[in-house]
């Protein structure tokens, strides 16, 4: 079959809110849906979706179709949603406390001139909104159904559908709190839970029907956890089941923001096609057989990848899969190239004892990782020279008891995950790279006596594919510097950082906002003046003079104050990226008691306003802890930003998704920053500042 683009939607039709259902794509398609709330809009060559003031489902979906179900067909959008543990809860205050706090802000401008600026910003009707939604949710209003599902984005049988977590094929984003998202991909009773602990960054989303059901793949920014690069993409689940003979693509926002604030979802590209490749069951496999019918399996050859080869005993096909004749019977293919995903079906048999699962990055019998799935539990196993490591495993809960399980594994190289019925082993990531070059792929058995265990329906993916030119993007903006031009050790004796020179390039500090103290240590560090007793008194910003107005590549050790929660410690600290008193950004780490996870904030002061409740942030677990450095990095060309931990990117906006009329900043000042987030720093510490180019 040849590719065939049947649908492309890439919004360079500005729509305001309320004014996009109805309307023609670029290829003439109508663009389907519901917009209850008029919180629809297309601007600077993006769908924008606003948050509902009635969160739900079925009140802003934008959709495609009736497309005629066949194989191959698919369905790619680039999408950034708003945030990804956006949830529907009442708000923490009453109206009247939420709108004092607003009134006061960040408390760095005396109130009359907050609502002077606002007055002057533009944003009245935007605001003006935002305070009716406050009304509903507020905690003395009537309580707000819980949902912390907020975005599905797949295959539907009609073009609006009540909840998508019961009906549909689609990715669904579930709001994780302090890890911030996770992302869900299949239909209900056929779904996995595929990446914990996702980031507010692009998400390229295709799925790819076949004869049996679909294959879903995603891909991201440079260095995000699991998912390709893109234009490459990986492969991240296999859905087996029925579709309908008529399908619509479809887009639904349920809630977005978290406890008030605005966040906009902003979707960038949409594509139909029909693909090549996907007219058997194991389409886009680069290894796979159904393992059923008769004889040897040693010797014979799979449906894709090749000849299988046999260690220990013999396996055979049968009607339900193949099974083993001893104790670890192991059945290897080599598709020659690293493989990214394992998916099969699986029956352990009856017998506690009895051992099935899959087998990945073989080098030979004795060093091999495998999956292993008894009756009643789990387990993840690197095998080394023969010697086992157990480095992740779970037990069933005694409901589960299924006779069959759904076995997955994704392999990103410097990571990986193993899944039973669609639930991820464990929480977090098993992290190695041993036996990465490692090829070989198949399967485990046991010995039969011991409960007849089978396995079916193997098949392996690539690492990452390159999708074809019908569903094509752009990819997503990433510019990093490659040259320092300005470093600062903070070397030699204690003193204020205002007016000392930098140890590269010779550039001098100034306090730009604040009246809080930045101070050399005497040991190769700067530190914020605080304690839990007496904090650093609000926003304080030391500047350093930037020629390079269109971009600033920044990055700064940070080590929060403190040791473990509880210590009362409070990390507000980042950079400022500065144009002049009206128009800057700041950007900071932040970690307090009263949530269980850290995170990276972003406000915006534009002509002269900044609403706190407009902030952008991701929440990032652990990355940011007491005592523990962290490295953050920050990009930003005056028009976008993207926001790195440790080298992995979490965080990517650029400004137009805030406000889309906002004009480019013009970088003249950069430096670091105590903020006011809910409180104040209370003595965080930089170390290795450096600016590139």
């Amino acid at each position: 079959m040849e590719e065939e683009l049947k649908l492309y939607d890439d919004f360079m039709d500005d729509r305001s809110a309320g004014r996009v259902i109805g309307t023609l794509t670029a290829s003439g398609h109508k663009r389907l849906g519901v917009d209850v709330e008029k919180v629809i809009g297309i601007d600077n060559g993006a769908l924008r979706i606003a948050p509902l003031i009635e969160a739900g489902f079925d009140r802003a979906v934008l959709s495609y179709g009736p497309f005629t179900r066949q194989n191959g067909l698919a369905f790619s959008v680039s999408i950034l949603n708003g945030h990804n543990t956006s949830q529907a809860e009442s708000l923490p205050e009453t109206f009247r406390e939420r709108m004092a706090i607003w009134c006061t802000g960040n408390e760095a401008d005396p109130q009359w001139r907050r609502l002077v600026q606002w007055v002057t910003s533009g944003r009245i009707r935007r605001t003006l909104r935002q305070f009716r939604w406050w009304k509903r949710t507020a905690k003395d209003s009537a309580p707000v159904p819980l949902l912390n599902e907020n975005l599905a984005v797949g295959w539907f049988p009609m073009d609006v559908v009540s909840d998508p977590r019961q009906v549909g094929n689609v990715y669904i984003m579930h709001a994780l709190g302090p890890e911030n998202g996770e992302l869900w991909a299949g239909g209900n009773g056929t779904r996995t839970r595929i990446f914990r602990g996702v980031q507010d960054l692009p998400l390229y989303l295709v799925s790819v029907l076949r004869p049996e059901g679909a294959v879903y793949y995603i891909s991201s920014v440079d260095g995000a956890p699991g998912m390709a690069t893109h234009p490459d993409f990986s492969p991240v689940a296999v859905e087996h089941c029925s579709f309908p003979e008529e399908l619509y693509l479809g887009i639904q926002q349920g809630v977005l923001g978290q406890i008030g604030w605005r966040i906009d979802t902003r979707v960038k590209e949409v594509r139909v096609a029909t693909l090549g490749g996907y007219e058997s069951w194991c389409g886009g496999a680069h290894a796979a057989d159904r393992l059923t019918g008769h004889g040897d399996l040693g010797g014979s050859r799979a449906e894709v990848g090749g000849t299988w080869r046999v260690f220990i005993g013999k396996v055979l096909r049968g009607a339900e899969g193949a099974a083993g004749s001893a104790e670890d019977t192991m059945a290897v293919l080599d598709p020659t190239s690293p493989t990214g995903m394992i998916h099969a079906v699986a029956s352990p048999g009856k017998e506690d004892q009895e051992r099935v699962g899959l087998i990945w990055r073989f080098a030979d019998d004795r060093n091999h990782w495998r999956m292993e799935v008894g009756p009643r539990d789990c387990k993840v196993i690197l095998v080394v020279d023969g010697e086992r490591q157990v480095l992740a495993s779970t037990e069933f809960p005694e409901s589960l008891g299924n006779p069959a399980y759904r076995l997955q594994v994704l392999d990103a190289g410097n990571h990986m995950m193993a899944y039973v019925d669609g639930e991820p082993v464990v929480g977090s990531y098993v992290r190695a790279t041993r036996l990465e070059g490692a090829t070989g792929v198949g399967i485990l058995l046991d010995d039969p006596t011991r409960g007849k265990g089978t396995i079916s329906s193997f098949e392996a993916h690539p690492r990452s594919i390159k999708m074809p030119k019908a569903l094509s993007m752009e990819s997503p903006w990433l510019r990093k510097g490659t040259r320092v031009v300005v470093a600062d050790d903070f070397a030699g004796q204690p003193e204020d950082l205002d007016g000392r020179p930098t140890s590269v390039d010779g550039r001098k500090w100034s306090r730009m906002i604040g009246s809080g103290i930045f101070e050399t240590t005497g040991s190769g560090a700067a530190q914020i003046k605080g304690t839990v007793q007496v904090p650093c008194p609000g926003r304080t910003a030391y500047c350093i003079d930037w020629e390079r107005q269109d971009f600033a590549d920044l990055e700064v050790i940070i080590t929060p104050p403190g040791t473990q929660r509880g210590d009362k410690e409070r990390s507000i600290a980042g950079f400022i990226l500065y144009q002049d008193r009206d128009n800057y950004v700041t950007f900071n780490v932040w970690r307090a008691d009263y949530y269980g996870g850290g995170s990276i904030s972003t406000f915006f002061k534009f002509a002269g306003f900044e609403d706190l409740y407009d902030a952008i942030w991701t929440n990032v677990g652990n990355r940011v802890y007491y005592g523990k450095p962290s490295r953050l990095r920050l990009c930003c060309d005056g028009e976008q930003y993207l926001v790195f931990v440790n080298d992995e990117p979490v965080l990517y906006r650029a400004f137009r998704d805030v406000y889309a009329d906002v004009e480019r900043l013009r970088i003249r000042k950069v430096g670091l920053l105590a903020n006011w987030e809910f409180g104040n720093d209370t003595g965080s510490r930089f170390e290795r500042f450096e600016v590139r180019v």
